[in-house]
C-alpha cells in the first residue's frame, strides 16, 4: 500500500495495518492467515468486561471484521465465526450514540445474521421503533435493512406504516418504500394491494425511481393493476422525457423502457405495438445525442426492441422511411476506443441475426463489406470480452466462418522453441476462447482441447525464411519480449500452462452433466487409454483434475483408468505425479481393492522422489491400504476437485497411528529408518559397530574386516568423518576399572596443542612411531596403533565441539551385564571427576578456562591413567 494512513480511509490503525498485511501478501493462503488472527484479536477484545457495545470503538472493530469478512480469499474456518459479535452489533443499532454507528450495526447484522438467528426478533423490534419514528435519516436507516435483509417476522409489525410511508415528503422515503414492497411481496402477495392507490402518482412525479415500474409490473402480473393503464403511464414518461433537452436518461428513464417492452409483448392490441416501437426508435436516437449522449439507454433500447415480435420487427425495418437501429451504431464500430466497439457488439448482438446480417429473405445486410471485415478484426483484440462477443455474434451468423478462423489459427501456433512460456500460454487462451464457444459437445470440446493444447506445447522444427517460426520468431509486444527474457525461449514445452486449465475447468463447472461426462469419457479414452497418445503436460493434469472431479459417473473402466495412471508416474514431472496421485486416491474410493500393479508403481515411485512426492506416496499406500475407511472420509469432502479432495488426504494422513517414541531404542529405530523414509536424517559420524558380534565372530588374531583396525579404533571413511572410538579387547568376564575407563574415553576430550604434542597412556609417552605402527604398553595388553590412526585422530579432534560427549550406544550395551562390583569404582570415579571439574575455571557453556597444565595436573590427581605432555611443546 502506497497511501498514507489519512489517505487510506481506514478506521483505525489496525484496520490499516491489516489491509497493508492484506495487499501485500505473496500468497492468498498468509492473507487468510492474517486475517483469522485479527479476527481472533478482536474477539478477545469483546469478551473484556470493560468493552463498551455502543462505543465508537465498537463501531470500528464493527468495520474491521466487515472488512474482513469480504476480504478472504477462502471461506471462513466455521460459518459462525462471526457470530461472537451479533450481540454487540445488535446493541449498537439499538443504542448508537450517532447514526453513523447506528447503520454500522444494522449492515453488520444483515451481512452476518442469518435468517434463523435467536436475536432476530430483537433487532426486528429494533427497526419497527426507527420506522415509527418522525426522522426521515432513521426510517431510511431501518428501510434499508429490511431490504437487505428482509423477512416475513417484520411484516405485521410494519405494514400499516409502510402505506403511510408512499406519501412521505422525504423522495428518499418514498423510494425505499417502494423497494421494501416489492421485497417483501415474495413473502406475501396481499402487501401489495396496499400500493394500488398511491403506485400511479408515484410513476408520474419527478425523478420517479425504476422501482416504481418494477412494481407496477409486479401489480400487472398479479392481476391488481391492468396492463394498459400502465402501459400508457410508463408512455407519458417518456414522453415527457423526449420533450426535455439537454437532459441525460435518468435510472428511472432507462427502467420504464424495459418495462415498457415487456409489457407491450404481453398485450395483443396492434396500435399499442406501433406506439410503443415509434417511442423506442426516438429514444434510441437521442441516446446517440453528441451533447449528452446516454450508452445504458441505448442498450436499453435494443434490448427492448428484442422483446417484440420478430416477425413485427422484420416488417416493419423493410419500410423505407424508418431507420434501421444499426445505422445508430455503425459509427462506434468505427472508433478506436475498446468501450465503443464493446457498446455496439452488446447493441447489435441483442438484435436477431436475420433483422441486420441478409441472412433472411426480407431485410438486407446493413453492414457494408469494409465493415464486415472491421468486425472480423474484433477476433484479435487485445480485451478477452470483445472477442467472445465478436464470436458469439459471428457464431449466430454462421458457425463455419469460426470454424474456418479456428483451424487458420491452429496451423498458424508456432512452434514453443522460438518463445517463452507467456506467449505460448496467450496462444492457448485465445484458442480455447473460440473452441469454447464452438464446441457444444463435450466430446468434440475434449478433442479439439487436445489438439490445440499439443500443438502449442509440442517443438516443431521449421526451415526457411517464410516459415511459421521465422515469422514469429520473436513477439513484436514489448512486454512479450521482456517476460521471454525473464522465462527464457522453449519454457513452455514442459511447462504448465496455468490458463488453459483454468479456463478449460471453469468451462466444465457451468456445463451439464453430460458435457461433463463426455469430456471425461473422451480425455480417458485418447490421453490416458490410447497407445498412441504423446498428450503434452498441460493435457495430462487436465486430464488428472477432470477425473478427479467428475469421475464418479465415467464410463471407463476404472481399474484400467488407475493402471494407465501409474504407468505413466514414471515418466511424469513432479507437479504431474502429484496430481496423478491424489485422482488416482479418488479412484480408488470407488473400488474395492486396487491392482497390484498400481501398488508397486507407487512403491517404484517412492524410492526415487523427492521429499515432497514421498509424502503423496505415503499418503497414498497409507489410505489405500484401508478403502473402507477412505470411502467414508472422502465422503465429507466439499466437492470431489483436487483442492479439497487433497484437504482431505492431508487430515486423514495426520490421524494414522504414530508410534510411540520410548518403545523403540535410538539405536533400533536408526536401523528401521531407511534412508527414504521421511524422518531419516545423515549421521554426522558412522554408526557404532555391535561390539559383541564383532567380538564373537571375529576369530583369534586374525585381523579385523569391518571399518576398526587392530588397534580397536574405528577409522574413518574415505568420504566421511569417523568418530574414534576406543574399544579395547575385552574378556567375557567383568572388565576393570582401568579397562572400562579407557572404553568410555572418547576422542574430542580435549584439543591438540601443536603438531608436535605427544599423546601417553599409563605413564610412558608415545614419541615418534615407526612406519608400521607404535605399540604402547596398557596393562598386560599390547596394542598396537598404526600412524595413520594417530594422525587422523589429531584432525578429528579439531572439528568436535564440546568437551563432553555421551556414551555410544555400542559401548553402553557391550557392558549392560557388568557386574556391580565393577560399576562401583566407575561410580566413585564419576563423583571424584565432577567435583574436580567444578573446582575448575568454567565458562558458561561447560567449557574449561584454566591453562592445560592445570587440567592435566588436576586429571593425574584422578589417577586414571591417562596424561598429556606439554612440556616438548612449549
Amino acid at each position: 500500500m502506497e497511501v498514507s494512513f489519512l489517505a487510506s480511509g481506514a478506521v483505525n490503525r489496525t484496520h490499516f495495518s491489516l489491509a497493508q498485511k492484506v495487499e501485500s501478501a505473496s500468497d492468498p493462503g498468509i492473507a487468510d492467515e492474517a486475517i483469522i488472527h485479527e479476527i481472533d484479536a478482536i474477539r478477545a477484545k469483546f469478551d473484556k468486561p470493560t468493552f463498551g457495545p455502543i462505543s465508537s470503538a465498537c463501531r470500528d472493530w464493527l468495520l474491521i471484521l466487515l472488512y474482513c469478512e469480504t476480504s478472504l480469499t477462502f471461506e471462513l474456518p466455521r460459518s459462525d465465526y462471526l457470530h461472537f459479535a451479533l450481540p454487540y452489533a445488535v446493541q449498537l443499532a439499538e443504542g448508537g450514540k450517532a447514526l453513523q454507528s447506528r447503520y454500522v450495526g444494522y449492515l453488520f447484522c444483515a451481512m452476518i445474521m442469518p435468517q434463523n438467528h435467536e436475536l432476530q426478533l430483537m433487532l426486528i423490534n429494533t427497526c419497527r421503533k426507527d420506522i415509527e419514528s418522525s426522522e426521515a435519516a432513521r426510517i431510511c436507516l431501518a428501510l434499508d435493512f429490511l431490504i437487505r435483509c428482509p423477512t416475513s417476522y417484520v411484516i405485521p409489525a410494519i405494514s400499516n406504516r409502510l402505506e403511510d410511508l408512499l406519501s412521505h415528503d422525504s423522495q428518499h422515503v418514498r423510494r425505499r418504500v417502494l423497494s421494501a414492497f416489492r421485497i417483501l411481496s415474495d413473502y406475501d402477495r396481499e402487501i401489495l394491494k396496499r400500493t394500488t392507490r398511491k403506485l400511479r402518482k408515484r410513476m408520474k412525479e419527478e425523478g420517479a425511481s425504476g422501482t416504481a415500474f418494477l412494481l407496477a409490473m409486479e401489480l400487472v402480473r398479479n392481476g391488481l393493476l391492468p396492463n394498459q393503464s400502465v402501459i400508457t403511464t410508463v408512455m407519458d414518461v417518456l414522453k415527457r422525457y423526449l420533450s426535455t433537452s439537454g437532459v441525460s436518461a435518468s435510472p428511472g428513464i432507462v427502467k420504464a423502457v424495459s418495462v415498457l417492452g415487456r409489457l407491450v409483448t404481453q398485450d395483443q392490441d396492434a396500435d399499442m405495438l406501433s406506439s410503443a416501437f415509434d417511442l423506442i426508435l426516438k429514444l434510441m436516437k437521442r441516446s446517440t445525442d453528441r451533447k449528452h449522449p446516454s450508452h445504458v439507454l441505448m442498450i436499453e433500447c435494443f434490448r427492448t426492441l428484442s422483446y417484440l415480435p420478430l416477425g413485427y420487427l422484420q416488417e416493419q425495418f423493410t419500410i423505407p422511411s424508418i431507420t434501421h437501429p444499426v445505422t445508430y451504431i455503425k459509427p462506434l464500430l468505427h472508433s478506436k476506443d475498446p468501450n465503443m466497439q464493446y457498446l455496439f457488439l452488446v447493441c447489435i448482438t441483442t438484435l436477431d441475426v436475420s433483422l441486420w446480417a441478409g441472412t433472411g429473405e426480407r431485410v438486407l445486410s446493413q453492414l457494408r463489406e469494409s465493415e464486415v471485415g472491421q468486425v472480423m478484426s474484433l477476433l484479435e483484440s487485445n480485451d478477452p470480452t470483445i472477442r467472445i462477443l465478436t464470436t458469439r455474434l459471428l457464431v449466430k451468423i454462421d458457425p463455419a466462418i469460426i470454424e474456418a478462423y479456428l483451424s487458420q489459427y491452429i496451423s498458424t501456433i508456432p512452434s514453443p522453441l522460438h518463445h517463452a512460456l507467456a506467449v505460448c500460454e496467450n496462444y492457448a487462451i485465445r484458442a480455447l476462447e473460440i473452441s469454447g464457444l464452438v464446441d457444444d459437445e463435450g466430446a468434440s470440446y475434449a478433442n479439439r482441447m487436445t489438439e490445440i493444447l499439443n500443438v502449442i506445447q509440442t517443438p516443431r522444427i521449421c526451415k526457411g525464411k517464410d516459415s511459421i517460426d521465422s515469422v514469429h520468431a520473436s513477439p513484436k509486444d514489448p512486454v512479450q519480449e521482456e517476460a521471454a527474457k525473464a522465462t527464457g525461449w522453449g519454457a513452455g514445452i514442459k511447462a504448465i500452462l496455468e490458463g488453459a486449465v483454468e479456463m478449460v475447468l471453469d468451462r466444465l463447472r457451468v456445463a451439464p452433466q453430460m458435457f461433463q461426462v463426455s469430456f471425461v469419457n473422451a480425455l480417458c479414452n485418447n490421453v490416458i487409454l490410447s497407445e498412441q497418445s504423446t498428450s503434452c503436460p498441460t493435457v495430462i493434469l487436465i486430464t488428472a483434475a477432470t477425473v478427479c472431479e467428475y469421475g464418479e459417473n465415467i464410463g471407463v473402466s476404472r481399474e484400467k483408468i488407475l493402471v494407465a495412471f501409474a504407468r505413466s508416474l514414471r515418466t511424469a514431472s513432479p507437479a504431474l505425479r502429484e496430481a496423478i496421485l491424489i485422482s488416482m486416491l479418488r479412484l480408488a474410493a470407488g473400488d474395492d481393492a486396487l491392482p497390484q500393479e498400481v501398488i508397486e508403481a507407487v512403491k517404484y515411485l517412492r524410492k526415487g522422489s523427492g521429499r515432497h512426492i514421498r509424502l503423496r506416496t505415503d499418503q497414498f499406500l497409507y489410505l489405500s491400504s484401508d478403502l473402507t475407511v477412505w470411502k467414508k472420509a472422502l465422503s465429507d469432502a466439499k466437492s470431489f476437485s483436487l483442492p479439497d479432495v487433497l484437504v482431505i488426504v492431508e487430515s486423514q494422513y495426520a490421524l494414522r497411528p504414530q508410534q510411540p517414541a520410548d518403545t523403540l531404542s535410538p539405536r533400533s529405530q536408526s536401523r528401521s529408518e531407511t534412508p527414504n523414509s521421511p524422518s531419516f536424517q545423515p549421521l554426522r559420524y558412522d554408526a557404532y559397530e555391535d561390539p559383541t558380534s564383532s567380538r564373537e565372530s571375529r576369530p583369534s588374531g586374525s585381523r579385523p574386516t569391518s571399518e576398526r583396525s587392530e588397534a580397536g579404533w574405528t577409522s574413518p571413511s574415505p568420504n566421511r568423518r569417523g568418530r574414534l572410538v576406543h574399544s579395547s579387547q575385552v574378556d567375557r568376564k567383568a572388565p576393570s576399572v582401568d579397562d572400562l575407563m579407557a572404553q568410555t574415553i572418547v576422542p574430542g576430550a580435549f584439543r591438540e596443542q601443536s603438531s608436535t604434542q605427544r599423546i601417553g597412556i599409563g605413564h610412558d609417552v608415545l614419541s615418534s612411531a615407526p612406519s608400521g605402527g607404535t605399540k604402547l604398553p596398557k596393562n598386560d595388553n599390547q596394542m598396537t596403533y598404526p600412524q595413520a590412526d594417530i594422525l587422523t585422530h589429531r584432525m578429528d579432534l579439531i572439528s568436535l565441539e564440546s568437551p563432553f560427549h555421551a556414551e555410544p550406544p555400542g559401548v553402553l550395551e557391550e557392558h549392560q551385564n557388568i557386574s556391580s562390583a565393577a560399576i562401583a569404582p566407575v561410580a566413585s570415579y564419576h563423583q571424584k571427576f565432577a567435583s574436580s571439574w567444578s573446582a575448575l575455571n568454567k565458562t558458561s557453556r561447560g567449557w574449561c578456562g584454566s591453562s592445560p597444565e592445570k587440567v592435566a595436573k588436576i586429571l593425574n590427581g584422578l589417577e586414571i591413567g591417562l596424561v598429556t605432555d606439554f612440556s616438548e611443546g612449549k
